[in-house]
């Protein structure tokens, strides 16, 4: 029939396993990057406006009260020297 020599054990099928865990852990990379894309859970789940707002307004309510603190520091200080 066929003269494997050459091919060493079992005729080359040793590469098989090898190539089929790459390909499994090449697969498994891409399928977690399209699925958590842009911090959501998958490309079906964008989440909804209602999320962004509430997320909006939250970090609005931060940015402030970092000023406030800021102020607050500045006032504080400005004390500290008068004395």
């Amino acid at each position: 029939m066929w003269s494997h020599e050459g091919w060493g054990p079992m005729y080359g099928w040793w590469f098989m396993p090898i190539f089929g865990l790459i390909f499994m852990a090449f697969f498994i990379y891409i399928l977690s990057r399209i699925f958590n894309r842009d911090g959501y859970h998958g490309p079906f789940n964008q989440g909804d406006s209602k999320n962004n707002q509430k997320q909006d307004e939250l970090l609005s309510e931060i940015k402030a009260l970092r000023r406030e603190v800021e102020e607050l520091r500045k006032n504080q200080n400005d004390k500290e020297d008068v004395t």
